[in-house]
């Protein structure tokens, strides 16, 4: 597993344009009646409104943000991330999904005829947020042969003070720690290799 690093990769209008659409789907989607909360603490905390946002567009909340199933803050401070087939319902996200800039970018790692088979926008609000723990995104979109990639772009610019992604060199030993398995109904996290990550090398 490796990942690569591109810079300058898309224009700031198209970020632009995309950030707008964001921020119009937060104010005018319909939360559930029961607020779908989404946090990295527990693998098994997934609710059917999670698991069947996969063609829909869904919005998810922080832990710190609902209380007795309502948010103390607005929808838009409290919205952790909304997903995840932006690609099918969403005129815009799915022109840019299938635009010449994602081809080009797919292009760059040797594909073609691609499947986009989840999208998603994550949120990093000031004030608080989940802690995100070490992982790999394999764990969660995994396939043998391993055949999917994930593109993680940032809608403004990205760095340590404000929530960045960070990652850690691409080492041959850097093997597959657990796989996400969900079977009939449950879902549970799969030890495969013993692995160790030191986070004292990430960047």
């Amino acid at each position: 597993m490796n990942y690569n690093l591109l810079r300058s990769v898309l224009p700031f209008s198209i970020c632009k344009k995309l950030k707008n659409e964001v921020l119009k789907i937060v104010e005018t989607i319909e939360a559930p009646e029961e607020l779908s909360v989404f946090t990295t603490k527990s693998n098994n905390a997934r609710d059917s409104y999670f698991y069947n946002s996969f063609d829909k567009i869904a919005i998810f909340f922080e832990e710190e943000a609902v209380s007795n199933d309502r948010l103390k803050y607005s929808k838009l401070e409290s919205t952790n991330k909304i997903g995840h087939g932006l690609h099918l319902q969403n005129d815009i996200f799915r022109d840019f999904s299938f635009s010449r800039e994602v081809k080009s970018l797919i292009k760059k790692f040797g594909f073609s005829g691609v499947d986009v088979v989840q999208s998603m926008v994550i949120f990093k609000n000031p004030k608080f947020g989940g802690e995100v723990k070490p992982h790999q995104d394999q764990t969660y979109l995994y396939s043998y042969p391993n055949t999917i990639k994930g593109l993680w772009i940032p809608l403004e610019e990205s760095k340590k003070e404000n929530g960045c992604l960070w990652v850690l060199p691409s080492k041959e030993e850097h093997l597959l720690k657990e796989r996400y398995i969900r079977r009939k109904g449950q879902t549970f996290v799969e030890k495969v290799n013993d692995v160790f990550w030191d986070n004292d090398d990430s960047s």
